[in-house]
């Protein structure tokens, strides 16, 4: 659904574009819900996991099989490992699948 608004003249103030968001984040949040283990993750896991389902959405996020049945098992190393290294998604954004490795790994903020 759309009202016509001319994005690329008129954007997005701060206040809308953070309203966007974070309705994104609860409707991501919303399809991990589906999975038991997700409402028991720290924090850091879970904004890990959040941000992983936001960037590449439920479909793709899906093909993580190894890495969903390792968080399934609190098995943290494997599960970080699927992000990274090993993966497309980490050739693709080294860096941030670096970061949310590490979020899964040791399940604390850098």
């Amino acid at each position: 659904m759309g009202f016509g608004r001319n994005l690329t003249q008129i954007g997005l103030s701060e206040e809308e574009a953070e309203f966007l968001l974070e309705n994104d984040i609860r409707r991501v949040e919303k399809e991990l819900e589906r999975f038991p283990w997700f409402e028991n993750l720290n924090t850091a896991r879970r904004a890990a996991i959040t941000s992983l389902n936001y960037n590449l959405g439920l479909t793709r996020f899906l093909k993580f099989k190894k890495m969903i049945k390792a968080l399934e098992k609190g098995n943290w190393p494997k599960a970080a490992f699927e992000v990274y290294p090993n993966s497309r998604y980490a050739e693709q954004v080294p860096l941030r699948a670096y970061e949310i490795y590490e979020l899964i790994r040791w399940g604390e903020d850098a």
